[in-house]
């Protein structure tokens, strides 16, 4: 995935597709363990949601694009897009809705920490945290 730091070892295009898409078909096999820190930064580090939205569009775009050509003769260009778009709105909205979940999901199966995809918005708002917890008097 584009992105994530080559200082980890990444998995070949064979291990690469069953992990971005969820092995499900064969169970919830992980990633052998040399990989764990590369899922870790995959899925909590920077960028994390765009490789995700990036993941689950590609192959509705590839299954939409073929529609849309295939309208595009007989009723035009404009009527293709508008034969597409609620399709391709409601894939982009899932993938969002369900973009933590899946990152979740997938550090879990990969015997991480399902809270790690949280990390980014933790230290994002960490100094936050700590002032309102010495102004109260928790610190």
């Amino acid at each position: 995935a584009e992105g994530v730091s080559n200082k980890y070892p990444r998995p070949g295009i064979g291990e690469f597709i069953p992990y971005a898409y969820g092995r499900r078909t064969y169970g919830k096999r992980p990633l052998p363990a040399k990989y764990q820190d590369w899922v870790r930064e995959d899925n909590a580090g920077p960028g994390a949601t765009r490789r995700v939205v990036i993941r689950f569009m590609a192959p509705v775009l590839l299954l939409l694009l073929p529609i849309g050509f295939a309208a595009y003769p007989s009723v035009g260009i404009g009527t293709a897009i508008i034969i597409t778009m609620p399709i391709f709105l409601g894939a982009l909205y899932f993938t969002f809705v369900f973009d933590k979940s899946y990152r979740r999901a997938t550090l879990q199966r990969n015997g991480l920490d399902p809270a790690l995809a949280d990390e980014a918005v933790r230290m994002k708002h960490e100094a936050e945290y700590e002032d309102y917890e010495r102004r109260h008097g928790r610190a």
